[in-house]
C-alpha cells in the first residue's frame, strides 16, 4: 500500500494545488472564517445529536457521543433496511462495505452533514430509520412494493427542504420523504 502511494506521489497525483494551499492558509488565519467554522461544527454536532437522541428514544442503539459526519445504525438486515428506506426516498451507506471482516454486524450509515434543524423533521426521519432498522424482509411499510414515492419539484423551504405534498429531509446528498 505504501509503495502504491509513493508511486502515485512520484507521478504528481497526490499533489495539492498551490493556490488552494495559500487560500486555506489565509482562511485558517482569518478570525471571521474560524468563527464560521466553529458555528458550522456546533450546528452539525447538534443535528447529529438530535437524530441520535430521536433514534435512541425509539429503541435504536446508536452512539450519541460521536463527533463525525455520519451516524452508524444497527439493522436486522442491510438489504431489507435499504429496501424499506428506498420506499421513502432515503438512501444510506452499507455497513458491510465499510468493514474488512468477513461477517460484520449488519448496519447502515447515514450522512449527517445536511440534516435539517427542525425537530419535527428529525423526528420523522428517526421514525423511518427506526422502522427500517427492524425490517427483516424487503418490504416497505405502508407502501406496496411496486409503488415508490416520486419526488416532484416544489418551492424551497427553510433548511433547503422542498415542498410538494412531501417534506424532503436532505441527508448527505439523499432525501428522506415524510408524507
Amino acid at each position: 500500500m505504501i509503495a502504491r502511494i509513493e508511486r502515485l506521489h512520484d507521478l504528481g497525483v497526490v499533489g495539492t494545488n498551490r493556490i488552494l494551499q495559500v487560500a486555506l492558509a489565509h482562511l485558517l488565519g482569518d478570525e471571521k472564517s474560524v468563527r464560521a467554522v466553529r458555528r458550522a461544527r456546533r450546528r452539525q454536532h447538534d443535528r447529529r445529536a438530535a437524530l441520535a437522541a430521536a433514534l435512541i428514544e425509539r429503541g435504536v442503539h446508536v452512539d450519541p457521543s460521536g463527533d463525525g459526519l455520519t451516524l452508524w445504525v444497527p439493522v436486522a438486515d442491510e438489504a431489507a433496511a435499504h429496501h424499506c428506506l428506498r420506499g421513502y426516498g432515503i438512501t444510506a451507506g452499507s455497513g458491510a462495505s465499510c468493514h474488512v471482516s468477513e461477517h460484520p454486524e449488519p448496519h447502515l450509515w447515514f450522512g449527517t452533514a445536511s440534516l435539517p434543524d427542525a425537530s419535527e423533521q428529525i423526528d420523522a426521519l428517526a421514525r423511518i430509520i427506526a422502522e427500517a432498522a427492524v425490517c427483516d424482509e424487503p418490504t416497505t411499510p405502508g407502501v406496496p412494493p411496486n409503488l415508490m414515492p416520486v419526488p416532484r419539484p416544489g418551492p424551497e423551504l427553510e433548511g433547503g427542504a422542498i415542498a410538494d405534498g412531501y417534506d424532503y429531509l436532505h441527508v448527505h446528498g439523499t432525501s428522506a420523504v415524510r408524507k
